[in-house]
């Protein structure tokens, strides 16, 4: 009875013994998981963060080429309105300079003339700088 009892007592020693090691492997399984979900909670967080961020900074990006262009067609528009004037103030140079030569005067002498070819000269390159832009702008707009 003895070896009987001795035998049982090893068995469920073992018994025990595996159970412990299912357990221990049923843990370990477990954690495995749960540290893979916590892995992919994570991941899934900055994932979240950064599609905000580029919707947020696509926002910006849009508003900013909604002012761009406002900016744009304003300019495309002083540009022309600075053609028209130009084109009216010369031709009112050249009849204000046939009427000084015709009372027998040098326009030269006349300071509004003067100035006025000045200022022509500084219109013409403010207006060359201005269509540049609105051409290089619109480039950008044919997306």
């Amino acid at each position: 009875m003895k070896k009987v009892e001795s035998i049982w007592a090893e068995l469920s020693a073992k018994a025990s013994q595996e159970v412990e090691n299912t357990q221990e492997v049923e843990l370990s399984e477990e954690q495995v998981e749960l540290a893979s979900a916590k892995e992919v909670a994570s991941m899934a967080s900055k994932v979240n963060a950064l599609q905000k961020k580029v919707r947020k900074q696509t926002d910006t990006s849009e508003a900013k080429g909604e002012v761009a262009y406002r900016a744009t067609l304003d300019l495309n528009e002083s540009v022309s309105e600075l053609k028209d004037l130009m084109s009216r103030l010369e031709k009112d140079m050249n009849d204000v300079s046939k009427q000084v030569k015709d009372l027998g005067m040098n326009p030269q002498d006349v300071p509004a003339l003067k100035s006025s070819l000045d200022i022509i000269k500084d219109a013409n390159q403010a207006m060359a700088l201005g269509e540049r832009e609105v051409k290089n702008q619109t480039k950008g707009f044919k997306v």
